[in-house]
Parts: C-alpha cells; structure tokens; sequence
C-alpha cells in the first residue's frame, strides 16, 4: 500500500484488537488511522474522521513539532510534498499495465489455476449455480502462489520474487469492469483474520487502473428493474446480487465510489445509456444504520453521486442490525418486502439507532427539506408504479413492430409493452383480418374514433346495423353494451393504451347512474369469450407496469396464458427541464436561446395567470 504502513497488532490506537487488523499509518505525516471508535490512547491527539471511516490520531510530540514550525516553513513543505505525490503518482500510472493488456494476462491466469471441491462447494453454499461458477472464472489459490515466468513484471499483483502477493490462501475472484474486461482480482480469503476480501495487488505492480482502484461491474443479460444498484463489494456480493435482482450492479470496496471518481463516473455514464436510466440504487449492509462511520461513507457517496447528475435511493428491507440478511442473502420471495427511501428517510432511520446525530434545521433548511421531500416522495411512487419485473414471454428489440414474427397464438391473453412511435398501431392491423369479430375498448372518444379510422374498425357512434361479423370500437363507458358473445366467434379484444384504459375505468365518469360494475365485468367477461372460441385478447401501452400486468392476470380466466412481450427499442426522446427556481427569468433567458436556435419547445407554466415570464417568450415568438 504506497505511502501508507500497515500497523497489524502493533497498532498504538487500538493495540492490534481489532479483528480485521486495518490499522494504518501514514508515511507522510506519521498520523495514524484507526476503526476503533472506543479508543483514547494517552499520548495521542484525536483530530477526527477520514472519508473512510478511520478515526485520524497524531502522535503528541508530531503536534508539538508542527505547532513551533512557522506558517511559511508549513507551507512550502506542504507543497514540495503535493509535487512529490502528483510525481510519484504519475510515474506509477505511467508503470500499470493497460486495462486492455491485463484483461488477457487475467485470463491466461485463470486457465493456470483450477477450483477446489471444498472452495466451489464454498461457493454453491452462497447461492452460485456449479455452470455459473465455472462461467465467472473463480479459482483457487494458495499463499504466495506461484506465477509462471513469462508474466510481466507489472502484471497486477505480481511481487518482485516472481509470485503472487497473496498473503493467505482462497478463493481467487475476477473483478470485471463496464467493458466486461477482468480489471484486476479479489481473494475472498479463507481465513478472515485480516480481513475477508483483499486485492490481488503488490507494491510493485498495484492493482489500480489510472490511479483508482477497479470497480466491478456486473450486467445480466435479462433485466428487471428500471435502475443501476451499488454495493460496498466488487466481488461475489455484487455478482449474487445482479443475478438475484436482474439488474447491473456496481460494487466498490467499503462502497467508496468517491474513491475510484473518474472509474466512478465513466462506468454509470456507460451503463446508464445502455439501460436508459440516470436512477441509482444503494444497497445499505445489515447494521450499516448502526455504525457511524458507515453512515457517515454513505451520506458522502449519495453526494457524490447526486453530484453526477444521479437521482439517488436506498433499498431498505429493515436490515437494522447484523441479524438481517444482506442484498445478495434475500430470498427471491424477500424482494418485494424491499422499499426505496430517500436520503431523510435512510438519515432519520440511522438517527434512531445510532448511527447518525439528529441536528436541528434552520428555517431554510426546512423548507429545502421539504421541498425535496415532494420531489423525493414523487420520484418513489413513480418508480414503484412504473417498474415492470413481471416474467417475459418474449423480449424484443425493434423500431417496427411486426405482430406476424411474433407467432401469436389463439387462446392466450398477450400484454405488449413497447415505446411510443415503434408502430404498434400499423403493426396490430396486419393481423386484424383473421379474426372474425373484434373488440377494441379505448380511454377517450377522440383517441378511439381515430384509432377505429386507422386499424379500418367501425367507431360505435358510426355504426348502423351489421350482419355476420362484428368489428367495432367504443370507449369503456359503453363496454357493457357490447355482448361478450361475439368474441367466442374467433374474436380479438385490442385494448390499446391499456393502462389508461384501467384508470378510466376508476374514474368518476365511468360511474355515472352507477355502472362501473358492468364496465368491470364487461371487459373480464370480454377476456374469457375471447379466448374461449380460438381468438386471443391483445393489450398494449408504452407504459405497461407490474400493476397492469397483475391486474390482467386477475381479469383473466385461471389456466389461460398470460403472456407478456416486451420490446426493449427506445427511441430518441426530448429533453424535459422541470424548473423550481422562485422566478422563472433565469429559465426564461434559457428558453428564448433554444428557440433562437431553432429547438421546438414546449412550455407548461403553473405560475397564476401565466404571465410572468411569460411575456417576454411570448412576445418574441
């Protein structure tokens, strides 16, 4: 560890009682960093907390010292040693192997080494597959384990005896990065005297890339969720998790992003374009809430990260103390149990066990607070009404939808979920020929009329009398007028923009003279005669949720498939600015030069009468 001793049990903080003996000593200034919050040694000044968590110490004498030294000597000191750690620095980048470089050592590596029956049996017990432990690349190794001798001398972790500096024997983790390369290695130890996890790194040939420690990154090939989750482990906690939740998941060591900042920045910028979400999750430890210095670490993470741009969240499942599980330790029939707090709501929880001191608020203060309560709270029910984790049928990904790839079949419910403007409604009319009789219910007379003009149905204020075949379109309040008879006839029921559809069928104009009931039933009854009589009921939305989806289900005839198909095409979309400035001028001056240059704006103004501000834009355009 360059510029740093690491004190062991000769630690004078805390007397090496400690049990993950991390105690270190600062070569520079000889201050001494300690866990040990219970400490107060004689001899030794406390000057507070690390970003890490480690109490900072300094040895009586060193404060004397320094406090007979004048201003200027402190000074230029101070700097001649910054100029010598930006140089030590820079020499030492200059000397790590490449990520591209290490990425193919790793994998020479890891066809060296094979895995014990005890270690994957070790592995199995944490919840790993055999098939995945084998696709992961865990191995097993022992102390200072031999290295072949073409290996670079920069190769990470590579000693200047020609080994690896492995100081105790275990179970040897590749830690991949954003690009799916092995960035660098974690033995999960099988003694954890000194720790559970460490770095496969040297003095010589650290781990680091460009300066920071390596992330690990880990993406699955089918997500779930609508968010990027952290944790403070790059190595099998992280792995677990991903494949517990579907979802990617970054992992630093002791979760210190901050620490790793432009690894840090690089990784969620990737991943947040890849899955199309600036929403960060935070996987708080069972007793994090307890431990004040962990609070402290994850108060200063969440300000990094809001920092970035990031809406911020903790996952919360009530992991008050050791006694609860972990992230990668829930049942899968524990995930629904787990909420997403804010930033207040995590600090009032920490408050009340411990791990945080309440301080009064100013005035200010409170109104900010409350203000980023509304946004936060918000922000929470949104995520929790728009996240969709139901299993897929079919995922697709594509700007037009074609419904004759899609192989539908008759008697099933199907639920298609994708983006405005990927063609769903000229899709939909290729297959509207086969059926005999057809359905559709809609939210809004407008919406439906043309809709029924564009897929070639009758709208039902345009409808006279028919025979034979009945292919007509209504909105939910005249559901019940329409026999669910017609449907057994190798009927479809098209239900598009299905979660307004639902609203509208709770709200107060789809109750008038009391006829909600027959509007519900209707559209179950609508379900069964459909795929009853070798048809199928077909709803799509841009914005269908897990609730839709159970909704659907309930609605649905038991032993009939309910299928969901999700296609995962996301086209371009605008830029949405939600303003809560106290004067609109500064917005105002932003919004004239978007339109000088031409950009197409939309302006929703909730300020009484719409008018100041307001003026100005408008008479310039």
């Amino acid at each position: 560890m360059s510029g740093w001793t690491r004190l062991g049990r000769d630690c004078p903080i805390c007397n090496g009682d400690r049990k993950h003996k991390d105690c270190r000593q600062s070569v520079e200034s000889g201050l001494v960093f300690c866990h040990d919050e219970n400490a107060n040694p004689s001899g030794w000044i406390f000057r507070g907390f690390d970003k890490y968590g480690f109490g900072i110490w300094q040895d009586e004498a060193d404060a004397r010292e320094f406090s007979e030294k004048s201003k200027e000597e402190r000074q230029r000191e101070r700097l001649e040693r910054q100029q010598q750690q930006r140089q030590h620095k820079q020499a030492q980048i200059a000397a790590q192997m490449p990520v591209e470089e290490r990425h193919r050592w790793n994998r020479r590596l890891l066809s060296l080494l094979s895995l014990s029956q005890s270690d994957l049996t070790s592995l199995e017990a944490r919840g790993f597959e055999p098939e995945q432990v084998e696709t992961e690349g865990y191995r097993s190794v022992e102390q200072w384990q031999e290295l072949p001798e073409n290996f670079p001398s920069n190769f990470p972790g590579r000693t200047t005896q020609g080994n690896l500096a492995i100081k105790l024997p275990g179970i040897l983790c590749p830690i991949p990065n954003v690009e799916k390369q092995i960035a660098g290695f974690q033995t999960r130890r099988h003694d954890d005297s000194e720790g559970r996890y460490g770095w496969l790194s040297s003095k010589v040939a650290p781990v680091h890339v460009e300066g920071e420690l390596p992330l690990g990154v880990y993406q699955p090939e089918k997500t779930k969720g609508q968010a990027i989750w952290l944790t403070d482990s790059p190595a099998i906690k992280s792995n677990l998790a991903s494949q517990l939740l579907g979802v990617p998941v970054v992992g630093a060591t002791n979760g210190n992003f901050h620490g790793s900042p432009e690894l840090t920045r690089h990784t969620l910028s990737v991943l947040s374009d890849r899955y199309q979400t600036t929403h960060l999750i935070l996987a708080l430890d069972a007793g994090d809430v307890k431990n004040r210095a962990v609070c402290q670490r994850w108060q200063q993470q969440y300000k990094f990260l809001t920092d970035l741009g990031y809406s911020v969240w903790f996952a919360w499942w009530g992991q008050v103390d050791k006694s609860a599980c972990d992230i990668d330790e829930l049942k899968p029939e524990q995930l629904k149990s787990i909420q997403f707090i804010a930033l207040k709501d995590f600090e009032a929880i920490a408050s009340e066990n411990g791990g945080l001191e309440a301080k009064p608020l100013t005035k200010k203060e409170q109104k900010a607070q409350q203000r980023e309560q509304r946004r936060q709270l918000a922000q929470s029910q949104y995520q929790q009404l728009s996240q969709l984790t139901a299993e897929r049928f079919l995922t697709i990904n594509t700007p037009n939808l074609n419904f004759d790839e899609m192989a539908l079949e008759p008697g099933c419910v199907y639920i298609l979920c994708s983006a405005k403007g990927t063609r769903k409604t000229e899709g939909v009319r290729s297959i509207l020929p086969q059926f005999r009789n057809i359905y559709a219910w809609f939210s809004r007379i407008a919406l439906g009329r043309e809709e029924c003009h564009r897929l070639n149905l009758t709208w039902r204020e345009e409808m006279g009398s028919y025979q034979g075949f009945l292919k007509v379109g209504f909105c939910s309040n005249s559901s019940y007028k329409f026999n669910p008879r017609h449907l057994q006839e190798n009927g479809l029921l098209l239900v598009d923009e299905c979660d307004q559809v639902f609203d509208h069928n709770f709200s107060t104009i789809c109750n008038r003279d009391g006829v909600r009931p027959l509007i519900l039933n209707s559209l179950s009854a609508h379900i069964a005669a459909a795929v009853s009589g070798k048809g199928m009921a077909l709803f799509m939305s841009a914005d269908v949720t897990d609730r839709d989806v159970e909704y659907i289900k309930a609605l649905t005839p038991p032993g009939v498939p309910v299928r969901l198909i999700v296609n995962e095409y996301q086209p371009e979309r605008g830029l949405v600015i939600f303003s809560e400035a106290e004067t609109p001028e500064p917005q105002v001056d932003k919004l004239i030069q978007t339109l000088e240059a031409g950009i197409p704006c939309f302006v929703i103004d909730d300020i009484k009468d719409g008018v100041r501000g307001c003026n100005r834009s408008h008479s310039w355009y």
